[in-house]
Formats: structure tokens, sequence, C-alpha cells
């Protein structure tokens, strides 16, 4: 009997020293990680991702080119380009600026639409068919 009763006073003794001896979890988030856990819940408006110098950068660098019959149009520093395409890919060696005031009325339309389009949405906006 007294055998037992030391087993469990042993026991309940080894149990309560390993856990007194286990330091407590005192994890200490920072005020980041807090906000992005609570973000969804907060009413703010201004969740916009802002872009980075780098996406900034690489976006200036680009130009959106479109293509339509045998032609590639484009606009490089205010001024409305065209070109052949050859194999099809622009062949911008033969690119030249597009004369707006000599044209014809149906041409010139054709040509406003093509620049709406080119201008119309963001500047990487990838509406390929990806073919």
């Amino acid at each position: 009997m007294i055998e037992i009763l030391f087993f469990i006073f042993f026991l309940v003794f080894f149990i309560y020293k390993n856990s007194k001896s286990k330091p407590k979890n005192n994890t200490i988030h920072r005020q980041s990680y807090t906000h992005s856990m609570i973000k969804n819940f907060l009413n703010n408006k201004n969740n916009k991702k802002k872009a980075s110098q780098s996406k900034k950068r690489k976006e200036s660098l680009e130009i959106k080119i479109l293509t339509l019959d045998d032609k590639a149009y484009w606009i490089l520093d205010n001024v409305f380009y065209s070109c052949k395409i050859i194999n099809g890919s622009p062949d911008f060696s033969s690119g030249e600026p597009v004369d707006i005031f000599n044209m014809p009325k149906k041409e010139l339309d054709k040509m406003l639409i093509i620049l709406d389009n080119i201008t119309r949405g963001s500047k990487h906006d990838s509406s390929g068919s990806r073919d």
C-alpha cells in the first residue's frame, strides 16, 4: 500500500515539476502581423495595393502594341506609329509615324478606333487570346 502511495506521490510530483518548468507561450505578435490578420474585418476603403518602384519602372518601359490585318500600331513619346507585320511579328525597322492630317475620313475613323483600343485599359492588361 505504501508503495502505491509513494508511486502516486512521485508521479504527481514529476508531472507538477515538468509542467512548472516549461515556459508558458508568451507569443508577441507584431503590429504588421496583427493587422494582416484583421485587415479583412476593417472597413478601410484604401485597401488598394500601391505599385512598387520596380513595377512602375517596368510599366514605363513597356509599350502596348495593337495588330490589325498586316500592320502593327503603337504609341511612343506621344507619337502614333505603324509598321508591317512579317512572319507574324512586327518589323519595327519599317516603323514610321502615322500621318493623320492627310488621311481620308474613313481611314481616320479607323485610326481613332485603333488609338482608343491602345490607350484603353491598363498598360499591361494582356488581353490577347494567348494562342
